[in-house]
């Protein structure tokens, strides 16, 4: 199984603006920000994986940082392994159909 999340759906933060209660964060290396004019796209570097995430655009980031991510598993989906182009599963607030 395949577990993705799309960019808009993780989100850079500052340490005090971690969401609160059990909602996932992880602290992951900055490794490119690109100002987007209303965002800030951010690639993180997660194990030898890259994670693209989104951000405001006046958080003080830089490539090298350590940064907060937040993760909202409202939108995430399943695809086979054997088969990425087929989805085998969503929240149910997904605005994508199954």
């Amino acid at each position: 199984m395949i577990f993705g999340l799309r960019p808009e759906h993780l989100r850079g933060v500052r340490e005090d603006a971690l969401p609160a209660g059990d909602a996932p964060a992880a602290h992951l290396e900055v490794d490119l920000v690109e100002m987007l004019g209303s965002h800030l796209q951010l690639t993180l570097k997660c194990g030898a994986d890259r994670l693209i995430a989104l951000a405001d655009p006046v958080l003080p980031v830089k490539a090298g940082d350590w940064l907060p991510v937040a993760f909202d598993m409202n939108a995430m989906h399943l695809f086979a392994k054997e088969a990425p182009h087929r989805r085998i599963g969503a929240h149910v607030d997904s605005p994508m159909e199954p």
